[in-house]
Order: structure tokens, then C-alpha cells, then sequence
């Protein structure tokens, strides 16, 4: 999934935190795993998601087709997606 990350949240968001992904009509938790996203082959993994940054998230999770919205939430530890 490509990500893009606005100035709505001054949050840090670590690679492998918990989130609950909405993609398309299915909902799914996941720890995505973050990288460039750049045209070569070569794609360097990032550890944090900054303001303002498009990355690609790596995670498993159901077969969906191209062209679906991505809404992704940070999980906390008590189970809420907001503080």
C-alpha cells in the first residue's frame, strides 16, 4: 500500500506499531513494515513515518484489487484508535 502521511497528527509513527487498516470494504489489523517508495529496485526501509512522507507499507493481509481507498489508524495498547 502506498501511504501518504498529512500535518493533521504530530504523532510518531515507528515501522512495526500496531494499525487498523480500512481498505476497501475490509477492515484488518496489521504491523506494516515501511520503505521508499522510489522507480528503481532498490527501496530503503524506513523506521519512522514522517509529516509530509509517501511510503509504501508492506503487510499481509487480503487480496484486494487496485484502485481502493487506504485509511490506516494507529492502534494503541488499551484497544482505542484514538487517544
Amino acid at each position: 500500500m502506498i501511504l501518504y502521511r498529512t500535518n493533521d497528527s504530530e504523532i510518531i509513527l515507528k515501522s512495526v506499531e500496531s494499525f487498523v487498516f480500512h481498505v476497501g470494504h475490509c477492515r484488518f489489523a496489521n504491523a506494516p513494515i515501511y520503505s521508499q517508495h522510489t522507480t528503481g529496485d532498490k527501496h530503503k526501509f524506513e523506521r519512522i513515518f514522517r509529516l509530509h512522507q509517501i511510503l509504501v507499507a508492506t503487510c499481509f493481509g487480503p487480496i484486494t484489487y487496485p484502485l481502493v481507498s487506504v485509511l490506516a489508524f494507529k492502534q494503541y495498547s488499551n484497544g482505542y484508535l484514538f487517544e
